[in-house]
């Protein structure tokens, strides 16, 4: 049966290289490749990815007015958008974004779907202080990237239907990619030491990620061999400065921080072991990265979709902020190597059975 053309609308709050921003993009090059017509509304001008996206649809920036074809005027985006498009369904994409809801349900008459990427401290802290009530007041359905975002949305009092479609990578694009890269050039190339257990992790540095809870595990842990390295911190950032500060005085030097970068998966590939220190993470994308590259994903119970993906194993997992018991967990991984190889094949298998990028676009396609 042919899947029948739409219009679609989306809206980004911004272009940063980050996992719910990518996980559109991959949706919405599956999506043109199916013949659907694509706009993107980016709401916020951050972020590298433009390009990408304009490789898939039509960009509008939310801030920026548009010239009308008639009277040589021009007016805002939206408005513009409402003027010479129509839409059969909006996909607006995290919390960050619905504070345009009101305004996209006044202008347009179309289905709008909310895709929520963020659990209890993000949507407090990313989105507008009455964000539940303006989803369930101008949304007409709730997409939930894991079962933790569903269950912290029903806490929450959220009233509409909630459908669970977990965040995906195009799995065989990474494996491909994968295939690509030498893990002693690797090494060499971004100053990595050849003779430690390397213990990775990667996101846009903050509380929320645990990037100081990573540096506290590294200090516990200068003393074993262990080399720690983070991918995506922003050097030029307070938070950065603050755990410069730590990390002087703590006397360690078996960390190193690299600067967001699209070598991200080359320089996880190079790692023993992929530690997500996070607080709160829904289902970050770069887990499923770290297991298709074989590596075992360790991370925090009651912490967000890490919980789900590794299936409760308790040699994975600690309990919540126990950096001594993550330590161990560490220790154990370095020293049986057999368990070690054993954890990533069961991991990448785990990616490539259950969470797929065709099932779960299948499943964004019919909801559209």
């Amino acid at each position: 049966m042919q899947t029948l053309k739409k219009n679609i609308l989306f809206i980004s709050h911004d272009l940063n290289r980050a996992g719910a921003q990518l996980f559109i993009l991959n949706a919405m090059r599956y999506l043109n490749a199916q013949g659907h017509s694509l706009v993107l509304l980016y709401l916020n001008e951050w972020g590298p990815l433009k390009e990408d996206f304009e490789e898939v649809a039509t960009v509008f920036f939310y801030k920026e007015n548009y010239k009308k074809k008639v009277l040589n005027k021009k007016i805002p985006a939206l408005d513009y958008l409402s003027q010479n498009f129509t839409f059969d369904t909006i996909y607006v994409n995290t919390i960050a974004s619905v504070f345009v809801l009101e305004e996209v349900r006044l202008k347009f008459k179309s289905k709008i779907l909310i895709h929520i990427h963020e659990m209890a401290y993000s949507i407090n802290t990313y989105g507008p202080k009455n964000g539940i009530d303006i989803i369930n007041k101008n949304a007409d359905l709730v997409i939930a990237c894991s079962q933790a975002v569903k269950e912290n949305l029903n806490r929450n009092h959220l009233k509409l239907p909630i459908e669970l479609v977990y965040s995906f990578v195009n799995n065989s694009e990474i494996i491909n990619k994968l295939s690509t890269y030498n893990k002693v050039e690797t090494k060499e190339k971004h100053n990595i030491p050849k003779d430690k257990f390397i213990v990775a992790a990667c996101g846009n540095a903050d509380w929320r990620k645990g990037s100081d809870l990573f540096l506290r595990i590294a200090n516990l842990l200068k003393n074993e061999n262990v080399y720690f390295i983070w991918v995506g911190m922003d050097k030029s950032s307070e938070f950065y400065y603050q755990l410069n500060f730590e990390q002087e005085k703590f006397g360690i030097d078996n960390i190193l921080w690299i600067e967001p970068t699209p070598d991200a998966l080359e320089i996880i590939n190079a790692a023993d072991v992929f530690l997500l220190s996070s607080r709160e993470d829904p289902f970050p994308l770069v887990m499923l990265e770290a297991a298709l590259s074989k590596l075992p994903v360790l991370g925090f119970k009651k912490a967000g979709g890490v919980s789900e993906f590794l299936e409760n194993k308790e040699s994975l997992l600690s309990d919540f902020g126990d950096l001594i018991e993550m330590s161990s967990k560490i220790l154990a991984l370095k020293n049986d190597r057999q368990n070690r190889l054993k954890m990533g094949e069961y991991l990448k298998n785990r990616v490539l059975n259950t969470f797929g990028f065709d099932e779960s676009m299948k499943s964004i396609d019919n909801l559209i």
